[in-house]
């Protein structure tokens, strides 16, 4: 494996293995899908390294109110996700699920911004923010209710740029 593509492969797992929860903050999606995510973005960490290579975040809907999100690694086989909105404190909240149940809890938490149209920034709830919360969607629900929007305990993630809508690359 390249050395960079070992770089990126190590961040992709850190993603996956940043799975926190055995369960969403809801069961059911809490909000229609937005159009403004679908399609392929190319991604960097909020932090990467000078020879951190780009990841694809490719998002589809799976079904009705759910995403399906495959997280593309060169050389990789690509993971695959489900996400759905939670609402918390007026704003949405994806739950991310890793469809993979080898690897233990399958569920985090990820937020983001468009700040310009086609650039995509993903923060990620830090798992430290549950660490005294009752284990259940309802205490999770609590935690995230009492935490303002600029809390640290929202990670930075990712930086993204669209490179295709619904799949089709651009020319």
């Amino acid at each position: 494996m390249r050395p960079t593509s070992a770089i990126l492969a190590v961040g992709t797992a850190l993603l996956l293995s940043g799975c926190y929860s055995e369960f969403p903050i809801d069961q059911a999606p809490q909000a229609e899908l937005d159009a403004a995510l679908l399609g392929t973005w190319r991604c960097l960490p909020a932090e990467p390294r000078r020879d951190t290579e780009p990841v694809n975040f490719v998002f589809g809907t799976a079904r009705p109110g759910v995403y399906a999100v495959r997280l593309e690694v060169p050389d990789e086989k690509p993971a695959l996700l489900e996400a759905h909105f939670s609402i918390v404190k007026d704003h949405r909240l994806l739950n991310v699920r890793d469809l993979d149940t080898r690897l233990g809890p399958q569920w985090l938490f990820a937020r983001y911004s468009l700040p310009v149209p086609n650039v995509l920034r993903v923060q990620i709830v830090s798992e430290d923010v549950f660490k005294t919360a009752e284990q259940s969607p309802g205490g999770y629900r609590r935690v995230l209710e009492a935490i303002s929007a600029d809390s640290p305990l929202y990670e930075e993630y990712a930086v993204c740029v669209r490179t295709s809508l619904d799949g089709r690359a651009w020319n």
